[in-house]
């Protein structure tokens, strides 16, 4: 593969078997705490470089992404200095941040071009103020939905995989 990738989360199967083990389903967290004028093209890059060299291997595999944005993050201003932005200077950076993401966050049939994902989850803090979620209940329905679509997703994709066994 031309990135590899270790996966914050994900479900292999089958488990224990002597048949090969494959990624159904994987998730990767990340998160812009400092920089974030320099760290969101980055965040992107990295992203479909990661996911494609999976899908690679496993064109079938569901991938979400759930990433953490600061609006307290420091700036990096002249000089190298980092300082905390000012009101809401950060707004438009994070806004085209989500805008990319969400250019990427489009995988389904017929639209199966690598480097796309399944599906994002953006969690918003502000470590300027207390407390540091914000839209608390906003960002779990958001996280219940981006859950329900990826499993939505791997159902669609591997029927067997929920077939009861019992």
């Amino acid at each position: 593969m031309a990135r590899e990738k270790k996966w914050d989360l994900g479900l292999v199967y089958p488990a224990g078997s002597s048949l090969p083990k494959k990624p159904r389903l994987l998730i990767s967290l990340k998160s812009i705490l400092k920089n974030p004028s320099g760290s969101w093209p980055n965040r992107l890059d990295d992203l479909v470089g990661e996911v494609s060299s999976v899908q690679l291997l496993f064109p079938e595999v569901v991938v979400g992404y759930v990433v953490v944005l600061d609006y307290g993050a420091p700036t990096k201003r002249r000089g190298g200095v980092y300082r905390p932005p000012q009101g809401n200077e950060l707004d438009p950076i994070y806004a085209r941040f989500k805008q990319g993401l969400a250019a990427l966050a489009q995988r389904r049939p017929p639209l199966w071009a690598q480097g796309l994902v399944e599906g994002c989850w953006v969690l918003e803090i502000d470590t300027r103020r207390a407390p540091l979620l914000l839209r608390p209940e906003e960002a779990v329905a958001e996280g219940e939905a981006f859950l329900d679509a990826l499993v939505g997703e791997l159902r669609r994709r591997e029927p067997l995989l929920f077939l009861d066994q019992s």
